[in-house]
């Protein structure tokens, strides 16, 4: 089994013992349109090499039609028992211990091909810039949604507590000292299960700092969700995908601040496999992690809400 599918089979058991713990039934869907998303960043990032894979099986099949029709040649043989045998053919990457390796050989042959290698180069890139800004987009997404259904859904502790947050004179039609009676006629003058959908736009989820601030209305010093979101690597994650999306990869100062990185401003970041895989992961750990949490908050406050309370 190569490291990749070892990889997949762990992240798979991890995300079923997840949803074996999420007792909280309306969290289920949340988690696992999350992990989906994250199945499919892996899928994208894995790309290139499942091409250069087929492109391996390709060769060995080649290898293998060409060393029969030499040995039926030699032999004599007619060209109909050559055609039958040929069926015979297969390749089982499952059975060679080192295909990974061939295929990673394969790869560096055909990336130094003058100008088609380049240009698949440039084709990988792109797959691998992808895959790291759709890890964020996939946290983003998680955090988003978790929220929002928590509060519509726990709307008497978690809504005022976040209703309490908001500026007396903020701009709006809901403030900590009012809602208008157009966003309450809106919804038919009952906001008990759409609070959390009223008040995402007051809340910024675009970033760390922002996802920081909206998950206090859990609890306002929790350690643990403090500790998931300050992972450094999850700042780094988020300031990656920026320069990805609004500086076309473009190293700027922010970059420079947030990451620690020494690489001059206006140098075009580069992305291996490796790099866009570890992005992966650090957003899988943080929603894994809010979802964990989330859950636990909800069922120490409300038992009844559990899979199989009574």
């Amino acid at each position: 089994m190569s490291e990749d599918t070892q990889a997949t089979q762990s992240r798979e058991d991890f995300f079923q013992g997840l949803l074996e713990h999420l007792t909280v039934p309306f969290l289920r869907p949340i988690a696992e349109g999350f992990f989906e998303n994250i199945r499919q960043v892996e899928s994208l990032i894995q790309m290139p090499l499942m091409m250069f894979a087929m492109l391996e099986v390709d060769g060995q099949i080649s290898e293998q039609f060409r060393s029969l029709a030499l040995n039926y040649w030699a032999r004599g043989e007619g060209f109909t028992s050559f055609l039958e045998a040929s069926k015979t053919i297969s390749v089982s990457p499952a059975k060679q211990p080192d295909f990974i390796e061939r295929t990673l050989k394969r790869q560096d042959k055909v990336l130094s091909i003058p100008r088609c290698g380049e240009m698949l180069k440039t084709s990988m890139e792109v797959l691998y810039r992808a895959g790291v800004s759709e890890s964020w987009t996939a946290l983003e997404c998680l955090a988003t949604d978790l929220w929002v259904t928590s509060l519509n859904e726990e709307p008497t502790t978690l809504a005022q507590t976040a209703i309490s947050t908001l500026e007396a004179q903020e701009p709006g039609e809901i403030t900590s000292k009012h809602i208008s009676v157009g966003l309450a006629a809106r919804h038919g003058f009952d906001l008990r299960r759409c609070l959390g959908t009223v008040l995402k736009p007051k809340f910024d989820f675009t970033g760390v700092s922002g996802i920081q601030k909206a998950y206090k209305v859990f609890v306002p010093n929790d350690e643990f969700i403090q500790k998931v979101l300050a992972q450094p690597e999850l700042g780094e994650l988020e300031a990656t995908r920026h320069v990805i999306v609004h500086r076309a990869g473009r190293v700027d100062e922010e970059y420079r601040r947030r990451t620690g990185s020494q690489l001059p401003v206006g140098e075009v970041l580069t992305f291996t496999k490796e790099q866009s895989v570890k992005f992966s992961y650090v957003s899988a750990h943080a929603g894994t992690g809010l979802l964990a949490f989330v859950n636990d908050w909800l069922v120490k406050r409300t038992p009844a809400r559990a899979i199989g309370a009574t």
